[in-house]
């Protein structure tokens, strides 16, 4: 029945907005002893969510970035750290990490963590309501007798690989890597990554609607990207970009069937491709023992990944947790509205204050006094930044401002036509940074759209050629 779709968004807005509230007022009253309730019940939430989006109409919204944001502060924030805390035997090599890992365990920066994943939660199942009371809802679907235009696909592809290759040279050749030291040449460099996921985008979208052959050769293309990039020292955006590209393939392919096996083999192929790229850029950067000795390497590799999946992760809940029971209140300037200035490009603002504060952070909160000195950066949670700067007050703004923000981009792409779900999909990696600092995450999205701009209107002409192409043809 019709009024089916609209009741059951009512009912996810409404048992979200209750879970919210409960974790809100738990985390602001500091009470201590039921994160696991709150643990499980907005995991269960979560669940629920993504299977009713996954049934209904608006699946895609598995991939919108509000709820990978709150699903990702739930996992990372809170269910590995205090899974890691009731397991994990003491490690000397693993230093203050492991001890800023157990603090945000149970503390009150885990509350509020958890209260901001609810509150992702609930943004997301009001997104689906919207699309479902709005008469232009359109997630993205195979256009009826729409055939993918390979001369386009193989450009992309093309494209994607030379730039994953540019890359690759940059980092590992050194006469190039000198070359890109400049100022000039850095901003090059950093619109490598962007333009590389809108390449895939396209690739992704054009794969999903063609025949199986050309989807096949699309998931190759998607993986060798990514490998290059994550050899070159990219941190996780190319696993970002994987996800984005394979799971919208996953999402949008042709027949239920196909997707269900698609969607088992994305996660697969991202698990062996994650362990292999660990391995191939150990091996790049000579930090492998030697082979001969398998239990020193797999104790090594096993260290790596505890290190990158659980202590990188972990320890940003306990720095959360320093800011709140430590002297930063007396440093507080009081303006919930500190970020604004983020959303200025630096093309129109040179003297824009520098943004990248891991290392301060680090200093300062993470118990690393020599980050200032070695460059090593910190993060403090995506909320950590606005309660630093404005207390709760500026958590509410900051939540209010993601909310706004996210929810507006998903909508938009979700319910216009190719094109926007293509610049949804190619932006995902950076909106769906959570580690990242308030101001900075807001600046950086910005900036690689801006990167984005110039292929956009390329991508915008030949949308519009295609279309006047067709128009013509059917009144002939």
């Amino acid at each position: 029945m019709p009024f089916l779709p609209a009741r059951r968004s009512l009912w996810l807005c409404t048992g979200g907005a209750v879970l919210w509230l409960a974790a809100l007022a738990y985390a602001h009253l500091g009470a201590v002893g039921y994160h696991v309730v709150f643990r499980f019940l907005i995991g269960a939430f979560a669940v629920v969510l993504g299977m009713a989006f996954l049934r209904g109409r608006n699946r895609l919204l598995l991939l919108s970035p509000l709820y990978l944001i709150g699903c990702l502060f739930l996992i990372f924030y809170s269910w590995i750290p205090a899974l890691f805390a009731a397991v994990a035997v003491p490690n000397p090599t693993w230093g203050p990490a492991e001890k800023l890992t157990v603090a945000g365990v149970g503390s009150a920066a885990e509350a509020i963590a958890l209260q901001f994943a609810a509150f992702c939660l609930l943004a997301t199942a009001t997104v689906d309501a919207i699309l479902h009371s709005v008469e232009s809802r359109r997630p993205i679907e195979p256009t009826p007798g729409y055939t993918a235009d390979r001369k386009l696909f193989v450009a992309a592809t093309a494209a994607a690989l030379c730039l994953a290759l540019v890359a690759f040279a940059i980092r590992w050749i050194p006469a190039i890597h000198a070359a890109a030291a400049g100022a000039t040449a850095r901003q090059v460099t950093d619109s490598v990554a962007p333009l590389v996921s809108l390449c895939l985008a396209v690739v992704g979208y054009q794969g999903a609607r063609a025949d199986r052959h050309t989807a096949a050769c699309a998931i190759v293309v998607v993986v060798a990207c990514v490998t290059l990039l994550l050899a070159s020292n990219l941190a996780e955006t190319p696993l970002y970009i994987g996800f984005a590209v394979l799971g919208t393939m996953a999402l949008t392919g042709q027949g239920t069937r196909w997707r269900n096996r698609f969607a088992i083999f994305v996660g697969g192929s991202m698990t062996v491709l994650l362990a292999a790229s660990l391995l191939s850029a150990m091996f790049l950067r000579g930090a492998l023992p030697p082979l001969g000795t398998k239990d020193a390497v797999l104790l090594h590799v096993r260290d790596v990944l505890i290190g990158k999946l659980v202590l990188r992760e972990g320890v940003p809940v306990g720095c959360m947790q320093a800011i709140l029971s430590g002297t930063a209140s007396a440093e507080r300037s009081g303006d919930p509205f500190y970020f604004r200035f983020a959303v200025v490009p630096r093309l129109l603002w040179p003297d824009k204050p520098s943004l990248s504060l891991g290392s301060e952070y680090g200093a300062r909160f993470c118990s690393n006094p020599d980050a200032r000195v070695t460059g090593h950066s910190e993060s403090i949670t995506l909320i950590g930044e606005p309660l630093l700067h404005g207390g709760m007050s500026g958590l509410a703004v900051a939540q209010a401002t993601l909310a706004a923000f996210l929810g507006l981009v998903t909508i938009i792409g979700f319910t216009g036509g190719p094109l926007r779900s293509i610049v949804l999909t190619a932006m995902l990696p950076w909106l769906m940074a959570f580690d990242q600092h308030f101001a900075f995450y807001l600046a950086n999205a910005i900036k690689m759209f801006l990167y984005m701009m110039p292929f956009l209107a390329i991508l915008w002409w030949l949308a519009t050629r295609t279309e006047t192409r067709t128009a013509r043809r059917s009144l002939s």
